[in-house]
């Protein structure tokens, strides 16, 4: 038994003195070489580069801002919009080509998107970094009225960054302004009738009168005054109440129906009978805007000529003159 624990603590003193060296001088060789030397990983230089672009412009200006308008009678208005761009790089970084402005609105009374885009603009260098254009808008007569109309600006540089002005985006109110135009254009200025003999009936007027709105509102009422014709030895006359207006002319002489003297007017139902140097309407919700759209047309009528008339012109003197007028439905 002493001989073999004697051999034991020998073995166990060998391995210390000659194994605990060797893992030790293992250890410190990881330390000096790095830990990839364990996991098999070399190590690696990167190359690290970043590329600044250019300076996007920038519209500082866009004139006219906030403008308010009338539109043009049964015509375009046209508006000359400019505006400045800005860049950092230069003018010549500017790229002309893509200036343009729009000028929109979204339509609440079912007409959709209206607009119109100019992109053909004129441009001049105000100095080496400023950039001026000038387009010309087109807008026409029959577009919404409205206190929000968008203006839009805009221009791309060489490198294609992209610069906006938006008047909807200003809390100046910069938007535009369009003011309701009510307005429209009648195709004669008279009325004229065929020669009668008394106690005719049914005879309508031989002028062809029609009507066109030629304003933004969206509907018209149509109203007129009737006036008693004299004869020009002012000894008779013709009343008022002998004519009936309407907006249907057929073979029947339908525009002579004189049943509304003693009903209730229904508009557009039957002819409207005249009281003399009153003003009335006959027809309410008509002539829709819009270009070449929704005429109407006015048929008068002398549905009684009267027999106690004499053989003289009746009319076309001062103070005989009828009026027929167009005023906002209210729509």
């Amino acid at each position: 038994m002493e001989v073999k624990k004697g051999w034991m603590v020998g073995f166990i003193i060998f391995l210390i003195i000659f194994i605990v060296p060797v893992v030790y001088a293992g250890f410190l060789d990881v330390i000096n070489k790095g830990f990839d030397s364990i996991t098999g990983k070399s190590s690696q230089s990167l190359a690290a580069s970043v590329t600044v672009g250019n300076n996007a412009p920038n519209i500082s200006q866009v004139f006219p801002g906030g403008l308010s308008f009338s539109p043009t009678n049964g015509g375009l208005t046209e508006v000359e919009v400019s505006f400045e761009a800005n860049d950092a790089e230069g003018t010549s970084n500017l790229d002309n080509s893509t200036a343009r402005v729009n000028v929109s609105y979204q339509s609440l009374t079912g007409a959709g998107l209206l607009s119109d885009t100019n992109t053909s603009c004129s441009s001049s260098n105000l100095d080496a970094d400023t950039t001026n254009y000038s387009c010309m808008i087109q807008l026409e007569y029959f577009w919404d009225h409205s206190t929000e109309w968008t203006v839009d600006a805009q221009v791309q540089d060489i490198n294609t960054n992209f610069a906006l002005n938006s008047s909807n985006l200003d809390t100046n109110g910069q938007n535009w302004t369009v003011a309701e135009l009510v307005a429209s254009n009648f195709s004669d200025t008279s009325l004229a009738w065929s020669s009668v003999a008394p106690s005719d009936t049914n005879a309508s007027s031989t002028t062809n009168l029609t009507m066109e709105n030629t304003g933004n509102s969206r509907s018209l009422i149509l109203s007129t005054t009737i006036i008693d014709l004299a004869g020009a030895d002012f000894a008779v006359s013709i009343p008022a109440i002998n004519f009936t207006v309407f907006n249907v002319t057929d073979a029947s002489k339908i525009e002579c129906d004189y049943t509304n003297q003693s009903e209730v007017v229904t508009y557009g139902a039957r002819p409207i009978v005249g009281v003399n140097n009153s003003a009335f309407v006959w027809l309410n919700n008509t002539l829709k805007r819009g270009q070449g759209t929704a005429q109407e047309s006015a048929n008068y009528c002398l549905f009684d000529v009267g027999a106690s008339l004499t053989n003289q012109q009746y009319g076309g003197g001062a103070g005989d003159d009828w009026d027929l007028t167009t005023g906002d439905s209210g729509e």
